[in-house]
């Protein structure tokens, strides 16, 4: 698909009988598949840092775990002492 966007169009009077009507036109169908794309990558990379914050939050619950249960059996040897 070819996307054009019409930048200028001038309505130029004359002063004889026709008057003209003047459009420049831009191809930008490489500007908007280059942002699909980009689109497409933020989308990605979005999905990478929710997978990894949550890789994340596990791990540190774990680890949060197993500190408290170190405390507990610290804490049982030192009452057995």
């Amino acid at each position: 698909m070819t996307v054009v966007a019409a930048s200028d169009t001038m309505w130029i009077p004359s002063q004889v009988q026709r008057s003209s009507l003047m459009t420049i036109t831009r191809n930008i169908t490489e500007h908007k598949r280059a942002e699909v794309e980009l689109m497409k990558h933020r989308e990605h990379l979005e999905e990478l840092v929710k997978e990894r914050t949550n890789e994340l939050r596990m791990a540190n619950e774990q680890l949060q775990e197993e500190m408290t249960a170190r405390k507990r059996a610290e804490r049982a040897v030192q009452g057995s002492s």
